[in-house]
């Protein structure tokens, strides 16, 4: 979080076993978070089923590495959505800051398709996507759909019988 002034950094965790795997990773300097994965919707990525931590910590961010949360299981269901926490921190991100999105491909995939007017991808290779937010006031609306507008510059929508 970038709110101090000062760096602090931040580590959320979805088990017991990976939360003592970063705690004995990093001794000093990182504040640990315990929070249980859970599924969400959010009128930013329309029609999509999201995974998110249920807690996250309050702040200002100029970094924001995203590498989870990974699949879980609830019940005999193997539970595995791409991760949404980024979308929810976008109007916290810092004009300038970066998002580091570690393998999660569909992940990076929405945040492109429908945040491209508040970030820009500053790196993509094969297992992550680096972007960096923009400067634009993120109000809760999103004008762009990337997608859509492909589909639309090349008559996709006409050619095939839909209406728009």
């Amino acid at each position: 979080s970038a709110a101090e002034g000062k760096a602090q950094v931040h580590s959320v965790e979805q088990s017991d076993e990976c939360f003592k795997i970063a705690q004995g990773l990093v001794k000093e300097g990182v504040n640990f978070y315990l929070s249980k994965p859970c599924v969400f919707e959010t009128p930013w990525v329309p029609d999509r089923k999201l995974a998110r931590y249920s807690q996250l910590p309050e702040g200002v961010w100029d970094l924001v590495v995203v590498d989870g949360p990974g699949p879980w299981m609830e019940g005999e269901r193997l539970i595995d959505f791409p991760s949404g926490d980024i979308f929810e921190l976008m109007d916290k991100m810092m004009k300038g800051g970066q998002i580091y999105v570690q393998g999660r491909v569909e992940t990076s995939q929405l945040m492109d398709r429908y945040f491209s007017e508040f970030v820009e991808i500053v790196q993509a290779r094969a297992g992550f996507t680096l972007f960096r937010r923009n400067g634009k006031k993120f109000d809760g609306s999103l004008k762009v759909d990337k997608l859509l507008e492909r589909y639309k510059s090349v008559n996709y929508l006409k050619k095939h019988g839909f209406n728009s």
